[in-house]
């Protein structure tokens, strides 16, 4: 089985624009996506609190 990455729908140029500028060179889509959700202060954007 091969491993797919994540699809984002995204146009190419948002990808190109927005995306690519984000991604390290060694690291796959997946890894780049990861490493940012990893990074996001999801307090600093008033995200409703989700735990019980």
């Amino acid at each position: 089985m091969t491993h797919s990455e994540t699809r984002v729908p995204t146009s190419i140029d948002t990808r190109d624009n927005v995306l690519r500028p984000l991604k390290h060179e060694d690291e796959t889509w997946d890894e780049m996506l990861r490493r940012l959700a990893d990074e996001v202060d999801v307090n600093h954007f008033g995200a409703a609190d989700t735990e019980g």
